[in-house]
């Protein structure tokens, strides 16, 4: 004997497989509070982590908006390896100038043809 009512239709599908979903969901119910719990606990630990590096950096400093300034810091390469201009002997003697880039406010200072330092 055949089936009279034919073949279902989307919507009788969809709803079939909602349903079927919802079921084994219900089953794996532990699972899905992990996969939501996990990232909300791991925001919250990185927030706490955070929270205690902004508080030691605060109670090391006197005013968080103007940080303590550094001296500027100039790597001079070796004598060796120090590019030089024109013909000079001043590899043999380890007294070779440096050719050192200067930006800042300084107009005068940084248009200057040559600054050396020994």
């Amino acid at each position: 004997m055949a089936d009279s009512r034919g073949a279902a239709g989307f919507w009788t599908q969809t709803h079939a497989l909602l349903r079927k979903n919802l079921s084994l969901q219900k089953r794996n119910m532990r699972t899905n509070i992990g996969l939501v719990i996990f990232p909300a606990v791991l925001c919250l630990m990185l927030y706490g982590i955070q929270r205690m590096v902004d508080s030691v950096f605060t109670a090391t400093s006197t005013d968080t908006s103007n940080p303590t300034r550094w001296p500027a810091l100039v790597q001079v390469p070796e004598t060796g390896d120090r590019v030089v201009r024109g013909k000079s002997t001043c590899v043999d003697e380890d007294s070779c100038p440096v050719m050192v880039f200067l930006t800042g406010g300084n107009q005068s200072l940084a248009q200057s043809e040559l600054i050396f330092v020994a």
